[in-house]
């Protein structure tokens, strides 16, 4: 996401599971968050206290409103929250449902992507880790995820929709040269194989890149798989 002009936002609409529409508004009175979700956005001071003692769908709700805040406690409160296995399986699955809207600084970006890593890699709650794999798409820069997305991908004793979504994650950055050649080595996988043959035919490397978010905007009807969902 984001601002094109002094007036004008291009932005992601986002799914409950992943980035499907694009669309543009001229509207300066309304934040990004707001247009996105249609709301007036709360103080983050206000959510913050109401946190805490809030219960598993409300602290959804509330981390949806928190989402694209890059306040220093919303980060620590991401990070503890996605670190602890006991928090509700729901509540931290929000929670890397909002990681690839982030603009971190570098220190967070980086924090955050050795986490999701970590969840990607298990042990962990089966929900957890197919949205870990969704959401490795918004660290695919960091040393090591594209190798272990990979592994994931090529593990036939992985859970279907955990390799769907590691696969769905290199083909949103198919324009990245060590995407691209992943994916270039994943075509003989049966089933996956064809969808990554299918994304490198549809976005050639010839193809032009137009801004810094046309790696989404190439695979934008690919979803993030959750529990019960049946893949190749």
């Amino acid at each position: 996401m984001k601002r094109t002009g002094r007036t004008t936002f291009t932005m992601a609409i986002r799914s409950r599971d992943s980035c499907n529409l694009y669309a543009v508004w001229e509207n300066p009175g309304h934040t990004m968050s707001s247009l996105r979700r249609g709301v007036r956005q709360e103080p983050v001071d206000q959510l913050l206290v109401e946190y805490p003692n809030a219960n598993s769908e409300r602290r959804c709700a509330l981390i949806e409103s928190l989402g694209e805040s890059i306040d220093e406690r919303v980060v620590l409160l991401f990070v503890s929250d996605l670190s602890d296995k006991s928090q509700d399986e729901l509540v931290r699955v929000e929670i890397l449902k909002a990681l690839p809207f982030r603009n971190d600084n570098p220190e967070a970006w980086r924090q955050f992507g050795v986490i999701v890593s970590q969840l990607l890699i298990g042990p962990d709650d089966l929900l957890v880790r197919q949205y870990a794999a969704c959401a490795m798409r918004a660290f695919i820069e960091l040393d090591g995820v594209v190798r272990l997305l990979t592994e994931v991908i090529r593990d036939e004793l992985e859970d279907s929709s955990v390799r769907h979504n590691a696969l769905s994650s290199l083909e949103r950055n198919v324009f990245r040269p060590p995407c691209r050649a992943a994916l270039e080595g994943l075509v003989d996988i049966p089933g996956l194989g064809q969808s990554a043959l299918r994304t490198l035919k549809r976005n050639p490397v010839s193809e032009p890149v137009q801004d810094q978010n046309r790696h989404f905007l190439a695979a934008s009807d690919m979803s993030c798989r959750g529990a019960g969902s049946k893949g190749p």
